[in-house]
């Protein structure tokens, strides 16, 4: 057996129950357990394993994964189970993800390989798990100070790593820690409006301020620093939804200071790494634009084809002789060798995969949680808890149109965030259905 398996099962037999027993009885430990749930899922690379893996595929999933955010969310399952008896299990938005995970699950009837959808499926009931730790230690602990610290961990750690690639190691594209650079670019953009929100709209002291404002500069560096065509574009889309309605609650005069500054700033960096983004620019191949619309096309053509989709995770399959749904690409020659890459869009990937209705069940689970922000937001504007839904209402807006040209929700460290995102937002819908909000504004520390 392989060293990796032995300190996989080493670690599973012994360190989870010793992981239980520390963080029943220390409060200390158990806050580190939550901590690790955000900071880890962007280096899950370095501490995961895979069975019955096939790094060669080309899909969205190669093989069974476990990560150490995993083992760390088991540990705080059964905590909260010894501590309260139970899990809530009846979230907010819960039901739309069960929906599409059960029509992803009825798409395997048409996949060729039904292992590579169990991988796929695999990976969906590790984030529903993750999801639903998430919601019962938030709605619990009613500790989001939390958040902060680990977001903040990661952007320090992230950009730091992304310097070191970009001066050091002279990487044209620097992806930090994360898979691809794109993925790393998706996940500031969903944090970043959030920081950005949390920054205008509260009240708290100054040193809390320091982190969060330092917090969002390292995110907004790393951004950058892609070079990510996208990043350019829907990173400071996300800031200027937060910076918008902000302006339309209040404390204008701080506002406009924080906003002209960063404005300065932008302008400031925009002279300095201008000559790499024109470079990035002009640069890119015009062949990409083409493979992109050959992709789609292909994709529409497996979703109407199939009613349930051609099987999750069974593009990289599918995509390639002796299946006919890439015939019409004339930059290729379309034999037996034909070896195509994954379509540049969650959304007709699902479709693909899982046909037009499983792309329906996506859309309802997405823009579920969009709505219950969008709702919080207007419900709770003036008060302290508006940053919250602003932020992940920017956030997501800006993810959701950046997803029209990737698929990197599927990615591991962008789904474990998105569940992470969505958790918040499920807790203050339920509060909110449960009349505790003003509960939480009372007893929650960061925003005294």
């Amino acid at each position: 057996m392989e060293l990796k398996f032995l300190i996989f099962f080493a670690v599973l037999l012994v360190g989870v129950p010793i992981g239980i027993f520390l963080a029943y009885f220390s409060r200390f430990v158990e806050k580190c357990c939550f901590i690790g749930l955000l900071s880890l899922s962007v280096i899950v690379d370095a501490f995961s394993i895979n069975f019955f893996s096939n790094e060669f595929y080309r899909g969205s999933v190669r093989g069974m994964e476990i990560t150490l955010v995993d083992l760390v969310a088991l540990v705080l399952a059964v905590v909260m189970l010894l501590k309260n008896g139970k899990l809530q299990l009846n979230i907010p938005g819960i039901w739309f993800f069960l929906i599409y995970f059960t029509l992803s699950a009825i798409s395997v009837v048409n996949a060729e390989n039904g292992l590579f959808s169990f991988l796929e499926l695999w990976k969906m009931y590790r984030m529903l798990i993750y999801f639903i730790v998430i919601f019962n230690y938030l709605e619990w602990r009613k500790d989001f100070e939390l958040l902060i610290y680990s977001f903040a961990g990661v952007a320090y750690m992230t950009f730091a790593v992304v310097l070191f690639q970009k001066y050091a190691l002279k990487i044209y594209q620097p992806r930090g820690t994360f898979p691809h650079q794109n993925s790393m670019a998706v996940y500031m953009e969903l944090t970043g409006p959030f920081l950005l929100a949390l920054w205008l709209n509260t009240r708290m002291a100054s040193w809390k301020t320091w982190i969060i404002a330092s917090t969002f500069f390292a995110m907004t560096g790393s951004a950058i620093l892609t070079l990510s065509r996208a990043a350019m574009l829907f990173y400071p889309f996300g800031c200027v939804i937060v910076a918008l309605i902000s302006l339309r609650y209040g404390q204008w005069e701080r506002k406009l200071k924080v906003l002209l500054a960063l404005g300065l700033l932008g302008v400031l960096g925009l002279f300095f790494i201008l000559p790499r983004i024109l470079s990035r620019l002009e640069t890119a191949p015009e062949a990409s634009t083409t493979t992109r619309v050959n992709l789609a096309i292909a994709a529409v053509n497996m979703a109407n084809d199939k009613f349930w989709g051609v099987g999750i995770n069974n593009w990289g399959i599918k995509i390639n002789p002796p299946y006919n749904y890439s015939e019409h690409r004339t930059t290729k020659r379309y034999t037996d060798e034909f070896k195509d890459g994954i379509v540049e869009t969650i959304y007709l990937l699902v479709a693909a995969e899982c046909g037009w209705i499983g792309f329906t069940a996506l859309l309802l689970w997405l823009f579920c949680y969009l709505w219950y922000a969008f709702r919080l937001m207007v419900t709770y504007a003036r008060t302290n808890i508006f940053s919250l839904p602003l932020g992940l209402f920017a956030g997501l807006s800006a993810i959701y149109v950046h997803s029209t040209l990737e698929w990197m929700l599927k990615q591991t460290s962008n789904f474990y965030q998105l569940m992470l995102m969505f958790g918040i937002l499920a807790v203050l819908w339920y509060w909110h259905s449960q009349k505790e909000t003003k509960k939480f504004l009372q007893e929650n520390i960061f925003f005294r």
